[in-house]
């Protein structure tokens, strides 16, 4: 048991460490996902955290957006949240108990040293009863959404619908079915949610190798170009990734030819200023989702 103790991070904001993983609040491990919020996120914006933690998203986005909505529902971690937030003077946020799902219930949340989850693994070293409400119970609307909760994403979603056909909000989820670890429990979860999201005409972008943002269909628009320009950017990097990744040149499937000649790094220098000027990056995206 190590000895409570407050930190500072790399971008200046205080949090309170009582175990090893509470330190991952400090760490830029997941800067593409944080960048990727910052770029979308406006004064005006509301920003719900489903699967709050001890605060790595909530707090940092509580500087950026009018009122963030924080659902954390594991006791111990909410406590290290609710501290975490104090410390930072995050006036603009509002801490939820429940979990996130389609329906309201109470359910048992598995929890193990890293996570907990509303889906029974092995590792889970003990378990709470937990009350669960749809996301359209909670909360009026909102612009952003993030989602890391363990495997229960599609359920998540299904308990926003009112939000997703009114609001159309920006939502980042992580994908659990593309981490090793919950590969074999989550398979084929990724598809279903694409199935449900084009319902309401959402196409992804790749953020990593696990985290995509869902963008409304119409969002991909010439006004909304500086919002997702950066977002844009990391989708096409990605995609020249994995282009490597499954033996395919680096530039299979690229729109446009000004970058014939390039490497790889010249390439990614220059694509945002071309994002900018050429409709073909936006539009590939599109047309490659429907």
């Amino acid at each position: 048991m190590m000895e409570p103790r407050r930190v500072k991070s790399w971008d200046g904001f205080l949090w309170w460490v009582e175990e090893p993983y509470h330190i991952e609040a400090t760490s830029r491990s997941e800067i593409g996902v944080l960048n990727t919020l910052y770029s979308i996120a406006r004064r005006h914006h509301v920003f719900v955290d489903a699967g709050a933690g001890v605060g790595y998203y909530t707090v940092r986005l509580s500087q950026r957006v009018r009122e963030v909505h924080a659902f954390e529902p594991n006791p111990g971690v909410r406590r290290v949240l609710e501290r975490n937030i104090e410390l930072n003077l995050c006036d603009n946020v509002t801490v939820w108990p429940y979990a996130l799902g389609s329906k309201p219930d109470k359910m048992a949340l598995y929890i193990d040293k890293l996570s907990s989850s509303l889906l029974r693994r092995e590792g889970a070293i003990e378990n709470v009863v937990v009350e669960v409400m749809p996301l359209d119970g909670c909360v009026k609307g909102a612009d952003i959404i993030k989602i890391d909760v363990e495997g229960y994403e599609l359920e998540v979603l299904e308990g926003s619908t009112r939000i997703l056909d009114l609001n159309r909000p920006y939502i980042l989820i992580e994908h659990h079915d593309f981490r090793p670890d919950w590969r074999k429990k989550c398979k084929g979860l990724f598809n279903r949610i694409r199935e449900f999201m084009a319902k309401f005409y959402y196409i992804p972008l790749m953020i990593t190798d696990v985290h995509y943002l869902w963008v409304p269909r119409e969002k991909f628009k010439p006004w909304y170009a500086d919002e997702l320009k950066y977002v844009l950017w990391r989708c096409w990097v990605n995609k020249c990734i994995k282009n490597l990744q499954e033996g395919r040149a680096w530039y299979h499937g690229l729109p446009k030819r000004w970058w014939w000649g390039m490497c790889l790094v010249d390439f990614i220098e220059e694509l945002p200023e071309h994002i900018e000027r050429e409709a073909e990056w936006v539009e590939t995206v599109v047309e490659k989702a429907e």
